[in-house]
């Protein structure tokens, strides 16, 4: 096919040149050729360092410029990037520019990422959802922390009293706390600083395992005074009484909730620990 042939083409717009396995048209057979790698896997054009490979050219030499550090597309009022459209997207932050528009209300986006995340208020679509729950989101991000709930990760850690929080929007929230006591007191076992007594038991029972507050009535042991004051509800006879009289059963249930319900589903019959006494 001649230039001339190729370049009439893009006025006409004929797109001769079909893919037999989904029937998307070309204009050019070496798109087409391109193309057809998507349905037979075909990455011809391989990294000469990490040895990842593409399937198109341009691919490759995008890839190659995270190895060089090379970033030829240069905003003229700030800095440089490695990717055409990385710059593009970037000047909307000068200019303000909002190209991807929701058709159903309107609201404009510089992103198209924006835009599709945007689009889940109007559908309801939640495409991440939590493998042990069941409970879905519509960004990823807000799956990742809700997931902490489950594991109990805490992955942001305050650096002066090592406290670890489940989102950074809590450990700005502790910082503060920091930033305005004026007195600290450390921690016998580490040495970090801490604000307050409060602060420093809080530290001790979830980075050193201490739990200061004993019951009485059982020994079970509890990090919180406000968790020990729950739990000696247990050893209340108007409280067992309800469950028959005798003394609570399985005594590593210490929420009353958990207990009462756990009595009334097995009604076990077994002893609490602990000796009861009036009050």
């Amino acid at each position: 096919i001649s230039d001339l042939v190729r370049h009439r083409i893009t006025h006409t717009g004929e797109k001769p040149y079909t893919c037999g396995a989904c029937g998307k048209g070309f204009s050019q057979n070496s798109n087409l050729v391109t193309h057809q790698r998507i349905h037979t896997g075909e990455k011809p054009y391989s990294c000469g360092t990490c040895g990842k490979r593409f399937s198109e050219s341009s691919a490759l030499i995008q890839h190659q410029r995270t190895h060089t550090g090379e970033k030829p597309y240069s905003c003229p009022d700030c800095g440089n990037f490695s990717q055409n459209s990385h710059l593009v997207q970037h000047r909307r932050t000068h200019t303000g520019e909002k190209p991807y528009r929701c058709g159903d209300c309107g609201k404009s986006f510089s992103w198209s990422s924006n835009l599709i995340q945007h689009q889940r208020i109007h559908t309801g679509e939640k495409p991440y959802s939590c493998g042990q729950c069941g409970k879905s989101f519509t960004q990823s991000k807000n799956l990742i922390k809700h997931q902490r709930t489950h594991s109990g990760a805490r992955p942001h850690r305050c650096g002066q009293c090592g406290r670890g929080f489940a989102q950074s929007t809590n450990l700005l929230k502790h910082q503060r706390v920091h930033a305005a006591c004026s007195q600290q007191t450390a921690c016998p076992e580490c040495g970090l600083s801490c604000c307050d007594r409060a602060e420093l038991e809080l530290h001790r029972a979830q980075e050193h395992g201490h739990e200061p507050y004993i019951c009485v009535e059982c020994g079970d042991s509890f990090a919180k005074s406000a968790t020990l004051k729950r739990h000696k509800r247990v050893h209340k006879p108007v409280f067992m009484s309800r469950l028959g009289g005798g003394p609570l059963c399985c005594p590593h249930r210490r929420q009353l909730l958990d207990l009462l319900a756990h009595h009334l589903h097995h009604s076990c019959g077994k002893r609490h620990r602990g000796v009861v006494r009036g009050h």
